[in-house]
């Protein structure tokens, strides 16, 4: 049987357009569809690169130190805390109330017509006088962090993805909260190099959080901003004790 001429163009046709078809799924495809994740994913840096986090929010302001690591590892070492934490600021309405003041009780009348009261000072000889010791400069202690909630925020730095990027105007930014966010996060990597992440207000829907990264100085432009899970604000916003490692947690097992 004699195939036409026009059938074979035909079948080459087909086969030039299946062909197409296939390479555009396999390879077009996937790499779209990697520079869309890519453009949604907000950092690029690993977990093992951040050297230390300053987290502030109207509560505190807290800063998480990774501990280094020894050049030679030790016995002893190996029970140390992998981050540490430092308190750096509360604020006054998270602090526990005053003691209530001493009240100075007015002095008696009767004490001034008292002689001994009224024995005046020699001029010549004056009493030595002590001035009041400098306050003691208050500097951070490092304690233990507690590491799952460490591991938590590293986990939504690392691996967290905005769900859609949208161009804001500078009334837009004041709306979502961003001119005064809710909450700064400062990540310092090995290499010293620095990032900002600003968390604002909730979208509509109460899931979703409007935020910056790296935001730039107030222009009149638009600029990105991206709307976030509600996990990192669940993952900063915790009482400073739930920061802090148990003592219990701290000791390490004697070997028997």
């Amino acid at each position: 049987m004699k195939i036409k001429p026009s059938t074979i163009v035909l079948l080459l046709i087909a086969s030039t357009i299946a062909g197409g078809l296939y390479y555009h799924e396999a390879k077009i495809v996937p790499q779209q569809k990697a520079a869309a994740e890519k453009k949604l994913q907000l950092f690029t840096f690993t977990a093992e690169s951040i050297k230390s986090l300053l987290i502030k929010t109207p509560a505190h302001t807290i800063q998480l130190e990774r501990t280094p690591k020894p050049a030679i590892p030790t016995a002893s070492a190996a029970g140390l805390a992998t981050w540490h934490l430092k308190i750096i600021e509360v604020a006054a309405n998270s602090l526990p109330s005053s003691e209530p003041e001493e009240t100075i009780p007015e002095p008696d009348p009767n004490e001034e017509n008292n002689p001994e009261n009224n024995e005046e000072i020699n001029p010549e000889n004056p009493e030595p006088t002590t001035s009041p010791a400098p306050a003691a400069a208050n500097t951070p202690t490092a304690i233990p962090a507690m590491e799952p909630y460490v591991s938590f925020l590293l986990e939504q730095l690392v691996k967290g993805r905005a769900e859609r990027i949208i161009n804001a105007s500078q009334e837009r930014i004041q709306e979502y909260g961003l001119d005064k966010p809710n909450a700064t996060i400062e990540i310092t990597l090995s290499n010293k190099e620095m990032h900002k992440l600003i968390l604002g207000k909730r979208e509509f829907t109460g899931k979703l959080i409007y935020a910056q990264i790296d935001p730039p100085a107030p222009t009149t432009g638009a600029q990105p901003v991206f709307l976030v899970s509600e996990n990192f604000e669940n993952a900063i916003n915790r009482p400073l004790d739930e920061w802090k490692q148990p003592p219990e947690a701290e000791t390490t097992p004697q070997n028997k």
